[in-house]
């Protein structure tokens, strides 16, 4: 696959001098063009941009925030090159995308993630990985996703054209990539609403509306839906059914119409689940650190990763804290992949905590493993949550 391009029906004879990668980059920015790199990972990202930034591609000085990963995009930066992923402070990343926009910064890696919800294009894109790491193991990202990234390519009013590039390692590599992503339609698009969170709140929403009254109401707008356009309502029916019972037995609803706790958790559009566990957990006396667990604990917040080697520090923080919680504690013994689950809730409850106690948040994020970004959206959600 060396010094070539291959396009459905024509090659184009390229000059790699160094890695396709980098001459890719060389060849694109001498015609005033700009390129934006996709790969897997955020770690992947900034690698990539850390061993693009050897080369000089551009100059230009850009103050980012005061944390290690701003201190490593002013250094990508002062060679043209930055990455991009949700990960970064919302202050680098709108720096990010304001110089790239500008034409200042010639070289932008990133996740897939930039492609569903960032206007970025660039003249030519590069798709390096079409696969991604999860539980199951490295799967392929959808057709769907990798089309997004291609998208991406061709500014308006820069560019006629865009140009967007798969890598293949060989021959068997290169036209997979044709049958499977370049020729091959996009997934097809489907329904969330089966989803039980996302059932709870918009059947609570409804009756609190006064939208429907009764369960025939609540069939016929259903049927409208489209998850009843791509499949038969009739497979969700009984859970329809066990969510409408799961309202009234929680004093949301009565007979079709909602109590005033009902409105309130309608009004502040989060899980009923969520309200539940908050008004549950209510009692006279009550410690910061038992409120910040009760509300990691909710459906609504992401929880971090209890990681291997962390679970003796935080069994000890509940052995330490043990009447402060307002949740029961699950018993290790008999339970231990829930007693698991509710030590990495504590594990978020002791960064929250922490950021109250106002340790450095630089300091935050090498003891938690986290992202400033990942932190900032966390802290706001918890915070949103609160204050309702």
């Amino acid at each position: 696959m060396k010094d070539k391009i291959y396009y459905k029906d024509a090659v184009k004879e390229v000059s790699f001098k160094k890695d396709p990668i980098t001459s890719l980059c060389y060849e694109t920015i001498r015609e005033n063009g700009q390129l934006l790199i996709f790969v897997n990972t955020r770690r992947s990202a900034e690698a990539l941009a850390k061993k693009l930034a050897k080369n000089n591609f551009s100059e230009i000085d850009i103050k980012f925030s005061n944390t290690s990963f701003g201190k490593l995009l002013e250094s990508c930066a002062r060679r043209g090159v930055a990455f991009h992923h949700a990960g970064l402070a919302r202050e680098d990343r709108k720096k990010v995308e304001k110089y790239f926009k500008e034409n200042k910064l010639k070289v932008l890696t990133a996740t897939p993630t930039l492609a569903a919800g960032v206007n970025l294009p660039a003249r030519r894109v590069i798709i390096r990985d079409y696969r991604r790491y999860s539980n199951l193991g490295y799967r392929r990202i959808p057709v769907l996703e990798i089309k997004q990234m291609m998208g991406r390519a061709g500014r308006p009013k820069y560019d006629k054209e865009g140009e967007a590039l798969l890598i293949a390692k060989n021959e068997e590599e290169k036209e997979m990539l044709f049958e499977d992503y370049i020729n091959k339609e996009t997934e097809r698009i489907t329904s969330k609403i089966a989803n039980p969170g996302i059932m709870r709140t918009h059947i609570l929403a409804l009756i609190a509306s006064n939208y429907v009254s009764n369960e025939e109401t609540l069939k016929s707008f259903l049927e409208r839906s489209f998850y009843s356009f791509q499949y038969n309502l009739s497979k969700i029916y009984d859970r329809i059914l066990e969510i409408v019972d799961f309202l009234e037995e929680n004093d949301l609803i009565k007979d079709y119409t909602a109590t005033l706790f009902g409105k309130r958790v309608s009004y502040l559009y989060i899980d009923p689940k969520t309200a539940i566990i908050f008004r549950n957990a209510l009692k006279d006396e009550m410690t910061p650190f038992g409120i910040l667990h009760t509300i990691t604990s909710t459906p609504d917040l992401e929880s971090l990763y209890l990681r291997r080697g962390e679970f003796d520090e935080y069994d000890s923080i509940v052995l330490e804290k043990g009447e402060e919680f307002l949740l029961e504690v699950p018993d290790y013994w008999y339970e231990p992949d829930k007693y698991e689950f509710f030590l990495s809730r504590v594990k978020t409850a002791s960064l929250f905590y922490d950021w109250m106690e106002e340790v450095d948040e630089e300091e935050i994020f090498k003891k938690y493993k986290i992202y400033p970004g990942d932190f900032y959206r966390l802290l706001g959600e918890g915070i949103a949550k609160s204050l309702k």
